[in-house]
């Protein structure tokens, strides 16, 4: 899928809710700027100048839409924000609005219930 389709359908079904935007690995670790692709900082970068309103303060994810990057690499470290509240499956937790891939990546949109 192309970067201009998933901000488009990001934004037909974010409205008037607060956006967040996550990235993390495969096993749900954070992940540093400098440990990410090309193509990783392409989809990142793009969502970022979008005029999408993603939150740029802490939240408590309580109803918000996240959109959540995963980068297909395998790390240790610190969890993410998601792998810190949501041990386990992210579903059990969370309903997954939309699913987009852009190479080799996975974008999901989830709305926190």
């Amino acid at each position: 899928m192309k970067i201009n389709d998933i901000i488009n359908d990001i934004k037909t079904r974010v409205e008037d809710n607060k956006v967040n935007l996550l990235v993390q690995s495969l096993n749900g670790y954070q992940i540093n700027h400098s440990e990410v692709s090309k193509p990783s900082i392409e989809l990142i970068e793009s969502l970022q100048k979008s005029d999408i309103n993603f939150l740029h303060e802490d939240s408590d994810l309580k109803g918000d839409i996240s959109v959540l990057i995963t980068i297909p690499i395998i790390k240790s470290g610190t969890l993410s924000d998601l792998g810190k509240q949501h041990e386990g499956s992210l579903e059990d937790n969370l309903l997954v609005l939309e699913s987009y891939s852009y190479k080799n990546h996975l974008s999901h949109n989830y709305f926190y219930i």
